[in-house]
């Protein structure tokens, strides 16, 4: 299987708009998967970790304005980290309460503390980067793909 060509390098030019902005939000909501698996021993309700990442196509490129938007996969806050964020403590303030540390925000994440560095923020963020991309990536290999109403 063969890779993509890579992409051309960016166009720098004085006071020029950028071709793409990317915006990135971390958050928190609470799930509950007893409700979609009910009867099943050990699932409680939790309080779930994901970041949703949005990249805009600027207005100032020929094919104008589109949108590529993708979440992180998610993962559950420990019940002491939850408590700390449900109480009004950034996410981040309370790792570093918990963990011992600071900066954590920083560094490797919630995430690369949960995981002893197995994934950081950044592989964190990666896929999801990749996905919000995706829009953007055929060119007229596919016309219309991502058109509303097809």
């Amino acid at each position: 299987v063969s890779s993509p060509p890579a992409p051309p390098p960016p166009r720098r030019h004085a006071g020029a708009m950028p071709d793409f902005a990317v915006g990135v939000e971390g958050g928190v909501a609470e799930c509950s998967l007893s409700s979609l698996h009910p009867g099943t021993p050990g699932l409680d309700s939790c309080t779930e970790c994901f970041a949703f990442l949005a990249v805009m196509r600027s207005p100032a490129s020929e094919a104008g304005v589109a949108w590529g938007v993708a979440r992180t996969g998610s993962f559950a806050l420990p019940p002491r980290l939850a408590a700390l964020v449900k109480s009004g403590v950034e996410l981040g303030d309370a790792d570093d309460r918990v963990f011992g540390d600071s900066g954590s925000k920083r560094k490797g994440g919630t995430v690369g503390k949960l995981t002893r560095g197995l994934v950081d923020r950044t592989a964190y963020y990666e896929h999801a980067m990749h996905l919000a991309l995706a829009p953007f990536v055929h060119g007229e290999e596919f016309p219309g793909l991502y058109d509303a109403g097809e």
